[in-house]
């Protein structure tokens, strides 16, 4: 067949899971799936934050993060550690 199209399948799942174990003290882990086609990327993952202001809406936070990601792909497959460091602002949903 000329001329006959491909189609490219994507997908990204990342899910994370936070507890205050004490006042503005917050630690978690979170795990990821994402993929093209035939790779695949796994990552599992801690992390903890600092949040500054608990009493607004919004709140600045500090953070670190350790990931460790595993790639599976045509070419050959490898496995990586990462550390993080983050600063954001945060967005209180008052479901607790």
């Amino acid at each position: 067949m000329v001329g006959a199209a491909t189609v490219d399948f994507a997908y990204n799942i990342d899910l994370s899971y936070g507890y205050f174990f004490k006042d503005k003290w917050q630690i978690g882990f979170g795990i990821g799936v994402q993929g093209e086609n035939s790779d695949l990327n796994l990552g599992l993952g801690l992390f903890t934050e600092y949040n500054f202001v608990d009493k607004f809406k919004w709140f600045p936070f500090v953070g670190l993060s350790t990931e460790w990601v595993n790639l599976e792909a045509d070419i050959g497959s490898a496995s990586s550690i990462g550390l993080g460091l983050g600063l954001g602002l945060g967005l209180g949903l008052g479901l607790g």
